[in-house]
């Protein structure tokens, strides 16, 4: 019940992988909104220092 999840996506270089991470932190907003609630989202990519 931790709400921890990991996600695999692929990606072809930095920028893509910065926009589908975006992309989804939006939606994922959007669809919390939706309902009149908020989402806390920390991302971070396993094995380097890189974070959303």
């Amino acid at each position: 019940n931790s709400h921890e999840y990991i996600l695999t996506i692929p990606y072809e270089n930095d920028e893509d992988l910065d926009k589908q991470v975006w992309d989804l932190i939006q939606e994922m907003d959007s669809h919390a909104d939706m309902d009149y609630c908020f989402i806390e989202v920390d991302a971070h990519e396993i094995g380097t220092d890189r974070s959303w």
